[in-house]
């Protein structure tokens, strides 16, 4: 009769194992799930845009840029944002969001191409080399609804009479207080400030 009564629970109990086995991974890999971090999401990484397709007019002479300079934590990726209405001294960079390059090689590469644009009539002429200071390129926020972008900069170049001429730039533009105000504004008020200073060639080079 014992032995009878073995033989009829051993499936049974055969059957519990083989479901603790199927369970055990799923319940391990649960407990590791609240125990390890997820891996966090790569960075977004943005550049200006397209290039814009409207031409600047002809400048009276070409130019070209020579290089264009900024202040050490604007020679990276960082997307940086201020806070007036908190810490108005802390620059603080977006955590998600990044240019692909520095604003520098960015700014340089888009004015390059806008005095490509405005290249006058008069090939032949000796170019005149323009540079370039970035001084700020940033999102400020004014309270936590309201915001703006920034960007201020120095021009120099030489005229044909051999005298340097300079001249500050700053554009300001409303921007949504977020990081999308800070995506979609700051490559706009770079191509206002690259337009201003164009503009400024034309009419000084006179």
């Amino acid at each position: 009769m014992h032995a009878r009564r073995l033989g009829r629970t051993r499936p049974a109990t055969v059957a519990r194992v083989a479901a603790i086995c199927l369970a055990l991974p799923l319940i391990v890999s649960g407990c590791l799930s609240r125990v390890l971090p997820e891996a966090a999401p790569a960075p977004v990484t943005l550049d200006f845009g397209p290039l814009p397709e409207d031409a600047p007019p002809p400048l009276p002479l070409p130019f070209r840029l020579d290089r264009v300079t900024a202040p050490s934590w604007l020679e990276s990726t960082n997307i940086y944002y201020r806070r007036l209405d908190e810490q108005p001294a802390a620059l603080t960079p977006y955590a998600r969001n990044v240019w692909i390059a520095s604003v520098p090689e960015l700014f340089a590469e888009r004015l390059a191409y806008r005095l490509e644009q405005a290249v006058p009539d008069d090939l032949d002429a000796e170019p005149a080399w323009l540079e370039i200071e970035l001084v700020s390129f940033e999102h400020v926020y004014t309270s936590t609804s309201d915001a703006y972008v920034i960007a201020r900069a120095r021009a120099a170049f030489e005229d044909r009479a051999g005298r340097t001429r300079s001249r500050a730039f700053e554009v300001r533009r409303p921007a949504p207080a977020n990081v999308g105000g800070a995506i979609a504004e700051l490559p706009a008020a770079a191509d206002d400030l690259m337009l201003d200073v164009v503009a400024w060639l034309r009419q000084d080079v006179r």
